[in-house]
């Protein structure tokens, strides 16, 4: 899972700065002289800066998106098999290659490690799923595959033949505001507006090169 990351542009430097002197003042700067000193002192940086990032720097909102079960390896596997692809395509006339069977074992094993890592990420969720999360994984189970778009179309708004507002509320209004909407009848008598068009030109002649 996806662990949240910070938004640096995001920050109030002075504020930053000014927590900073405000968390460093509390220890006592010494002279260096020996190794365990510089340690000693680096760690007091180092938990100095991290506290101070904690309290000013924001958090990025989490992005709707983003693949919540996708990990390290596999972004590691996904590189490996592009380079293979690339590799097998620069080969493509010599279907002996050994480029195309090392491509075809490094996807076989990227699509094994992409379920396999679903599976993992799933049954972790489930395992800490609060009561809240109970009624949308009985969902998740339930309803049938699909692109994660809604089932249906929402309540339409089009206008009757006296041009006044109607709301369609079933399957059938539905397709009939559509089919007005995107397939509009002809008008009752067309007229093709009168227009002067030059006469046809009678000379026509080829291009060639000088």
């Amino acid at each position: 899972m996806a662990k949240p990351t910070r938004n640096f542009r995001s920050t109030d430097w002075k504020e930053f700065n000014t927590h900073l002197k405000e968390v460093l003042s509390t220890s006592t700067p010494n002279r260096i002289c020996t190794e365990n000193q510089f340690r000693d002192s680096l760690n007091t940086l180092t938990i100095a800066l991290k506290s101070t990032i904690e309290a000013k720097v924001p958090i990025n909102p989490p992005i709707p998106f983003t693949k919540r079960w996708w990990t390290r390896e596999l972004n590691k596997l996904r590189k490996e098999k592009n380079r293979l692809a690339n590799s097998s395509h620069k080969w493509r006339g010599l279907p002996d290659h050994p480029s195309h069977e090392l491509h075809r074992d490094a996807t076989k094993k990227y699509m094994k490690l992409i379920k396999s890592t679903k599976k993992e990420h799933w049954e972790e969720w489930l395992t800490n799923a609060s009561e809240r999360d109970i009624w949308t994984a009985s969902k998740y189970a339930t309803d049938p595959p699909s692109d994660g778009g809604k089932s249906r179309i929402p309540t339409l708004v089009s206008t009757d033949g006296n041009g006044n507002p109607t709301r369609t509320s079933n399957n059938a209004e539905k397709t009939e505001a559509l089919a007005k909407a995107f397939f509009p009848l002809p008008p009752l008598n067309p007229t093709i507006p009168h227009s002067c068009y030059p006469s046809p030109a009678n000379i026509f002649r080829y291009f060639t090169r000088a």
